[in-house]
């Protein structure tokens, strides 16, 4: 994309690091809206990541070693095993595993710090329905507001209204 307008719905982990390929990528505008009012809470979770995809991320900025991390090594398959007296159970296989554990949180944080500040990033912004037309797409917002863009991303999750207008219907 070399100019034009881009909407990014959702502000989670996704939606930061779709904004900031949008604006690398060349879009002259980038718009984020992000329901949840202020800022994101922890969130609880864990996520992986595996060590050739973060080599993949790091050459392009998205993640560094600076980031809190935790590394998993093994991935060790058991099954239950009453006859031998195993409390923990009787190892199938032992894997090798070389992913990076992260906390949500921190790993957020760290991509919406990543965000240029050239993105409009707004916090309590619902966007409750999204209307496509030959000359672009249009943004139906909770306040009563609407907003055109050449291009609109879904990055919004479980209960995603981009992949609603999409696929009506369709479930995760």
């Amino acid at each position: 994309m070399h100019a034009g307008s881009v909407a990014v719905v959702g502000g989670s982990i996704a939606g930061c690091a779709t904004a900031l390929a949008a604006v690398r990528g060349g879009a002259e505008r980038v718009t984020l809206f992000e329901r949840a009012a202020g800022q994101l809470r922890e969130r609880g979770v864990g996520l992986a990541m595996h060590a050739d995809r973060y080599a993949e991320l790091a050459d392009a900025g998205y993640v560094d070693d600076g980031m809190p991390w935790g590394p998993l090594e093994r991935r060790i398959w058991t099954v239950r095993d009453d006859a031998g007296g195993a409390a923990l159970g009787r190892d199938l296989q032992v894997q090798d595993f070389p992913f990076r554990a992260y906390s949500w949180g921190p790993l957020w944080s760290e991509l919406r710090r990543r965000v240029p500040d050239e993105v409009d990033y707004r916090t309590g912004a619902s966007v409750t329905a999204v209307e496509e037309d030959a000359d672009g797409v249009t943004l139906a917002l909770a306040d009563g507001g609407r907003e055109r863009f050449d291009v609109v991303i879904g990055a919004d999750g479980y209960r995603s209204v981009v992949r609603d207008t999409m696929f009506p219907g369709l479930q995760p």
